[in-house]
């Protein structure tokens, strides 16, 4: 009997040391993350294969406990954390972690809050397109608030609170023939709390086609300055979306392509 007790003493030590060194690593790669610090591949590589052995030789023989496969889509990453932490307890969804009443509504669910750095925001758009998300993601950074709602994997609706001059949605207007500038100020004149595009439809001074063609080049532009911005932080909401237009439904993966080139593009001016 003093054996029997003896070896499960020693059992459940090996268990805490185990859980210790798991939480010990956990931290380690979160401090890498935050840090922005590179390493080197190799070491990576190496230490997903130990830990992959790890799992193998913990498995009781009733399920399948390898690591998973690194997925082969830009966002990867993402997808492995949401196979790691998928709990509704987890960091990403640690309530508390909110930035003050940045919620859409009621109906929406905090289910991914990262800190900028970590994961480029490209690679966590998407991570949320390719897997058919819906709900508004929310990316902060020093000169704006993106907010950026997704329906089933498109995007349907995007917005900041501080768009420069030119690429608001009456600018545009202007900018295509839609509206002459004095129309604009006289339609803003009388929004008050009423959204610009929906006012214009209900005055008949724009048409649904006129209105969808500036809303598609409001989100490409949004999306070009998105792709350049450096993210403080970045939380997606489950959930209904709130501004969408039903004619506006555009395929990320195009937006990032462009937004990509578009960038290359201005590289290539300032080097020149």
């Amino acid at each position: 009997m003093f054996k029997t007790d003896d070896a499960t003493k020693e059992w459940k030590n090996h268990l805490s040391t185990l859980m210790l060194m798991c939480r010990h690593l956990l931290g380690k790669t979160r401090r890498l993350g935050r840090a922005r610090q590179l390493v080197d591949q190799q070491l990576l590589l190496e230490a997903e294969h130990h830990l992959s052995a790890a799992s193998v030789l913990l498995d009781p023989g009733d399920e399948e406990t390898t690591l998973p496969k690194r997925p082969a889509s830009p966002a990867g990453v993402l997808e492995l954390t949401q196979l790691m932490l998928r709990t509704d307890r987890s960091a990403l969804s640690d309530p508390s972690k909110r930035p003050a009443e940045s919620a859409p509504s009621n109906n929406h669910r905090l289910v991914l809050h990262a800190e900028g750095g970590l994961v480029p925001t490209p690679d966590f758009v998407a991570f949320l397109c390719s897997t058919q998300q819906s709900g508004i993601l929310q990316v902060f950074t020093p000169q704006e608030i993106f907010s950026i709602e997704i329906d089933d994997g498109d995007i349907v609706h995007a917005h900041s609170d501080g768009a420069p001059k030119g690429q608001r949605l009456g600018d545009i207007l202007v900018e295509q023939g839609v509206l002459t500038q004095i129309e604009l100020l006289e339609m803003l004149d009388t929004t008050k709390n009423v959204r610009l595009g929906t006012n214009a439809l209900a005055q008949r001074v724009v048409t649904r086609d006129e209105l969808t063609r500036a809303l598609e080049t409001q989100i490409r532009r949004l999306f070009h300055r998105l792709f350049s911005a450096t993210a403080r932080e970045i939380l997606f909401w489950a959930g209904p979306c709130v501004m969408a237009e039903q004619s506006v439904r555009l395929n990320a993966n195009m937006l990032l392509l462009d937004s990509a080139r578009a960038a290359d593009e201005a590289m290539r001016h300032k080097d020149s």
